[in-house]
């Protein structure tokens, strides 16, 4: 009868290790779709603006034309705030450090440093993302 208890025991304690295994895995699994999830709207982001300022400073009035008629103002402040959000919320301190060295370069319109940038926060994304 005690081997019976003491089985019946250890079968229970087996499987609520079980059970809270599979919800730390799933917590992470969440965890890391949501910081990926931030930083891909931050690269959109920032890829929109590089583009709008490039088309801008090349005197390429037809394609600024065309992405702000697609890309209003008030839809790349959206963007841009949900990216920020996602990205405090869920990102690294570095990656969060991106945002500030960003918000420099653009309010001086330094093309030549936001592209820098981008490509840091790209090769940043894909070293915590494990991408290769």
């Amino acid at each position: 009868m005690v081997f019976t208890w003491l089985a019946g025991a250890q079968g229970r304690s087996h499987a609520e290790r079980m059970v809270a295994q599979s919800q730390q895995a799933e917590q992470r699994a969440h965890l890391f779709k949501e910081r990926r999830d931030a930083y891909f709207a931050v690269m959109r982001a920032a890829h929109l603006e590089l583009q709008r300022l490039k088309y801008e400073r090349a005197g390429q009035t037809s394609k600024l034309h065309e992405l702000e008629q697609y890309w209003t103002t008030e839809r790349r402040i959206e963007m841009s705030a949900d990216a920020l959000i996602g990205l405090f919320t869920f990102g690294s301190d570095d990656a969060r450090e991106f945002i500030y060295e960003w918000r420099a370069a653009a309010g001086d319109d330094d093309l030549a440093t936001m592209n820098d940038l981008a490509d840091r926060f790209r090769a940043l994304v894909k070293s915590e993302l494990k991408i290769e």
